[in-house]
C-alpha cells in the first residue's frame, strides 16, 4: 500500500483562482484546509492576483471589496506571503512542455518549480509537470 502524506510541506504555494472562501470549500472536501492553515508559509503568486482582478473586471467573479483591498485583508488574515516573479520563473514558464496552454497557469507552475514549492490546486493538468500537488 503506497504511503500517503498526512501533512503539507512547511511551505506551500496556493493557486488562488477563486476567492479564499471558495478555495477553502474546495480543499475542505479533501481535508486540506487545516493543513494549509498549519503550513509554516503559504505563498501566493501575483499572477493569481491578476487572474482574480481580471475575473472581477469581467464580472465573472464578485468580491465583497475591491480586489486590492480584498487581497490585503485575506493576506493579513491568513498570513500569506507573496512570492515574487523572477527572471528564472519567466524563462521557466516559456520553456515548459506544452501540456498546459494557459500562460497564467504556466507562470504558476514555473513559480512552484523554481521555488521548490508544492501547489494546492484542483487543476488535474498541473501534476503532469512533476510538481508536488495537493488537491
Amino acid at each position: 500500500m503506497p504511503h500517503q502524506k498526512t501533512s503539507l510541506p512547511r511551505e506551500v504555494f496556493c493557486i488562488f483562482l477563486v476567492p479564499l472562501k471558495f478555495l477553502r470549500t474546495i480543499v475542505a472536501s479533501y481535508g486540506l484546509c487545516q493543513r494549509i492553515d498549519n503550513a509554516f508559509v503559504v505563498h501566493v503568486s501575483p499572477v493569481s492576483l491578476w487572474e482574480i482582478a481580471r475575473k472581477v473586471a469581467k464580472g465573472v467573479l464578485k468580491l465583497p471589496l475591491e480586489p486590492q483591498e480584498w487581497f490585503a485583508r485575506v493576506k493579513e488574515q491568513h498570513n500569506l506571503t507573496l512570492v515574487p516573479l523572477s527572471e528564472a520563473v519567466a524563462f521557466k514558464a516559456a520553456t515548459l512542455p506544452e501540456i498546459h496552454k494557459d500562460p497564467a497557469d504556466r507562470f504558476l507552475i514555473a513559480t512552484a518549480i523554481e521555488n521548490k514549492l508544492a501547489i494546492v490546486t484542483a487543476d488535474n493538468i498541473i501534476p503532469q509537470y512533476g510538481v508536488e500537488c495537493f488537491c
